[in-house]
């Protein structure tokens, strides 16, 4: 049972948020970013690194309350460890 997704949350969007998810997706992990859950000393420099984040490291960007977790789908009932689905 492998992590496959990130949801990547913090301060500094265009620095520490953007080079997380951007290490992430170079090893291969799908990156969720709650937009709602980061944040940045200038408004331009948030929505920059969103996009470039949609753009360049095929990250979703969602809100914290459109992020839904269930149970897995493989062995659920077994292990009861959430996931996002």
């Amino acid at each position: 049972m492998g992590v496959d997704t990130l949801v990547i949350c913090g301060t500094v969007a265009n620095i520490c948020v953007h080079y997380t998810a951007a290490s992430a997706a170079l090893r291969w992990y799908e990156v969720v970013i709650p937009r709602d859950a980061i944040s940045a000393l200038d408004p331009f420099d948030l929505e920059s690194s969103l996009r470039q984040t949609a753009f360049v490291c095929a990250g979703r960007i969602t809100t914290a309350a459109a992020l839904i977790f269930g149970p897995r789908r493989e062995d659920s009932r077994l292990t009861g460890i959430p996931e996002l689905l």
